[in-house]
């Protein structure tokens, strides 16, 4: 996988190519249904690209209330790697950014990444105030040499899938439906001082079963929550340990 954490240009990238554009905190089953997508779009021999953020708009917008990150920075990429994705962007977004308008911004992913293809989600939107809405993007396709697609929200139990309820559950300890939502079991990254960097979203203080896996090696182990603070039973040796809640 090529990852890139400025918009600089991909050199002969196969084609066709696919496009998406999202934070994607969590990589939760309604992410993972566009970039399944995407591949279909592109088949296997052609290049699918994601264009993310190292962290989340609400930390820099200054009209939203910020918003604990399910994933990492580092736990994000990984995941994206794994499900098969041949080129990131991960970008930080900054003020500068926000105030582009969609065209610019699409303008400018256009010159480093001669995507084909682009696939969002239902009621996704880009650029300055928002103003990249589904129709407005749809009206430059010819301009800009693409096609877009949308894809409806998912829906599991009569309950979207969004990062924004799976942070709810994992407030409130509710694990077993933040797998169910995510597809995947809830993770947290450690540092080798066992810290828990403060961005992170958390389950409430107590004890939870989890796997500790460093490098090729998973442990289980008793993870001990207390404000915010984190403690297991197993040596951490390695810059980056992962916690998995099962």
């Amino acid at each position: 996988m090529i990852l890139k954490e400025q918009l600089e240009v991909i050199p002969s990238p196969s084609r066709p190519c696919a496009l998406t554009i999202g934070t994607f905190d969590g990589l939760h089953l309604g992410h993972q249904r566009i970039l399944k997508r995407l591949r279909e779009k592109v088949g296997p021999r052609g290049t699918v690209c994601v264009v993310t953020f190292s962290n989340h708009p609400s930390h820099v917008l200054p009209s939203r209330q910020p918003v604990p990150l399910i994933f990492s920075k580092g736990l994000k990429i990984n995941m994206l790697e794994e499900m098969g994705v041949d080129v990131v962007y991960c970008l930080e977004f900054t003020s500068e950014m926000a105030n582009k308008t969609y065209g610019e911004f699409l303008q400018g992913l256009k010159a480093v990444c001669p995507f084909d293809f682009l696939v969002l989600g239902e009621g996704a939107t880009f650029g300055k105030k928002g103003e990249g809405t589904a129709k407005r993007v749809v009206e430059l396709e010819k301009e800009l040499g693409f096609s877009v697609e949308y894809l409806s929200k998912l829906s599991q139990e009569e309950e979207v899938v969004s990062s924004g309820v799976i942070r709810r559950c994992i407030l409130e300890g509710d694990l077993e439906r933040a797998a169910e939502l995510l597809g995947h079991p809830v993770m947290i990254e450690l540092s080798n001082e066992l810290e828990i960097a403060p961005e992170i979203c958390i389950p409430p203080d107590g004890n939870y079963r989890v796997i500790v896996k460093q490098n090729s090696h998973e442990i289980p182990s008793i993870l001990s929550l207390e404000a915010g603070k984190a403690t297991i039973d197993v040596s951490v040796k390695d810059k980056k340990t992962l916690l998995i809640f099962h």
